[in-house]
């Protein structure tokens, strides 16, 4: 047999195998379907449904639902997902059984995360977002808890939110001659106010390091994207195409990583006891107390859970926020009437003389509205954060396995036309009564609902209407000459955020 002949019969083996291969996988994708699922498409072997996702997995999840029902299964990758596409199943899963459906799912790229931070992928997830179980209870509990000694919710946290507007005003006063895009400005406001709780400073505009964080914090939340398939097949890093995004995670948290174990350094160089200042030094206290008791093996609070814990708490203060209002500004030059009402309301309410302040909110039904129209609308969080089954459990007539992961679709509910009519339009009129007072609509939960809600809802809260109205205060929002359409193209990562976008922002 001539050389030409044996390669031919080995392309011929290989080929026989690759066909055996993938028809045992295809064979094995349908046979593990369990029983008495919700319907929805089967997908493909490894990747599931992943190929018809497209630019917007929300969109498509939320059109697949018209032919299924609202409660839905998919694959993403080879991970069996539920996802609630209306706010009737997402009640009944998070509050009505929420006991069963608040565990998190593992994912792929945290575990990158861990690697960074811990040197290995540990067995469990980490910190107050990504966690389940005891550790979850645990270290959610402590920090909502010293959040709100923090003054969240507070009027002394309010006072510093107003400081930091108050630099952020003159910033975009420096910049009013010509259009630039807010993303920097705005995203250094917010994430001030979460540093100041958790480190203790706040950082100069421009400054480097803050810079770099921002730069890197942003990057991961496309990277991070819900439906992304290194989250579900993990090994895909070694393959070229998903290698560059592996080593993209890991570069850019490397950054952050490396910011945070700066600030805990110096936290535990000069920690006194007896001046608490941050959330940090309050960690530290906690960690010493466990420690004094002899629980140095059992306790959840020890170096590497407050690496965790501080990532979640800075990244998730400081993007929703700076998107929402991002989000905010587009929104008023499309919809430039809703933007002279609020204007209107403010001159009549707050006037020009002083800043807003959260007592004005209850004065001002239509400015509320219309916030809670952009979160509707701009839905900042399209999928949510993944849920996972802690058991199995029969939900609306269907059989769901235990460590199923769960998500609930926001941009199905938040434009469901059963409870949003013409959902696809800006109307702060919606949650008006007759009389002008807020009225609220049960679809409307932009920070999820649960025990798995927001932790820092009441600090978002404060920071949009403050933010927000102070901007409308003090500047008339303008498009650069030329340009007749502010752009409300978007990118699709964990979060739902603007393209850049340049505006022009001309005093009052």
């Amino acid at each position: 047999m001539d050389a030409l002949a044996v390669a031919l019969l080995a392309v011929q083996k290989i080929l026989l195998f690759s066909i055996v291969i993938v028809v045992a996988a295809f064979v094995w994708h349908l046979l593990r379907r369990p029983r008495n699922l919700p319907p929805g498409p089967r997908g493909y072997p490894l990747v599931g449904s992943n190929l018809s996702f497209g630019d917007r997995p929300d969109r498509w999840l939320m059109g697949i639902a018209k032919q299924y029902g609202p409660v839905v299964s998919v694959y993403m990758g080879p991970k069996l997902t539920i996802v609630l596409n209306d706010v009737d199943s997402v009640r009944d899963a998070f509050l009505k059984q929420g006991d069963v459906f608040s565990e998190r799912p593992s994912s792929g790229l945290i575990d990158i995360v861990s690697k960074v931070i811990l040197g290995y992928v540990p067995p469990i997830e980490h910190g107050v977002i990504g966690s389940s179980g005891l550790l979850w209870k645990e270290q959610r509990k402590f920090a909502l808890g010293k959040l709100r000694e923090f003054g969240m919710g507070k009027v002394s946290l309010e006072t510093k939110i107003k400081e930091e507007i108050s630099v952020l005003l003159m910033e975009i006063k420096t910049k009013s001659s010509e259009p630039f895009d807010i993303q920097e400005l705005v995203t250094t406001s917010v994430s001030n106010v979460i540093c100041s709780i958790v480190f203790g400073n706040r950082y100069e505009y421009g400054e480097k390091q803050l810079d770099d964080l921002m730069r890197a914090l942003n990057a991961l939340f496309v990277l991070f994207e819900v439906t992304g398939l290194l989250n579900y097949a993990p090994w895909l890093r070694h393959i070229p195409g998903f290698r560059g995004q592996a080593a993209e995670v890991k570069r850019y948290f490397e950054v952050i990583h490396g910011v945070l174990k700066q600030q805990i350094a110096a936290h535990l160089l000069d920690y006194d006891e007896s001046n608490i200042r941050d959330f940090i030094d309050v960690y530290i206290k906690e960690m010493h107390s466990e420690h004094s008791k002899g629980r140095h093996q059992s306790t959840t609070f020890n170096m590497e859970e407050l690496l965790f814990v501080v990532w979640d708490l800075f990244a998730a203060g400081t993007e929703t926020t700076s998107t929402t209002t991002r989000w905010a500004m587009l929104f008023m030059l499309k919809y430039p009437d809703v933007c002279k009402k609020v204007q209107a309301e403010i001159d009549d309410v707050i006037g020009r003389g002083r800043m807003p302040c959260m007592a004005d909110k209850t004065k001002m039904p239509y400015t509320e509205a219309t916030i809670m129209e952009i979160q509707r609308l701009g839905t900042i969080v399209p999928l949510g954060v993944p849920h996972s089954t802690s058991e199995k459990v029969e939900f609306r007539g269907f059989s769901i396995p235990a460590h199923t992961q769960v998500i609930a679709n926001q941009t199905a509910v938040m434009l469901d036309q059963t409870y949003f009519p013409n959902p696809e339009k800006l109307s702060p009129e919606r949650y008006l009564d007759e009389n002008g007072n807020i009225t609220k609509i049960d679809a409307l939960i932009p920070f999820s609902i649960g025990r798995r809600v927001c932790l820092g809802e009441a600090l978002a809260k404060m920071e949009l209407f403050l933010l927000f109205t102070s901007i409308l205060q003090n500047f008339n929002l303008e498009l650069p000459g030329g340009v007749t359409e502010p752009s409300l193209d978007g990118i699709f990562g964990i979060t739902w955020m603007p393209k850049a976008n340049k505006i022009r922002f001309c005093m009052r």
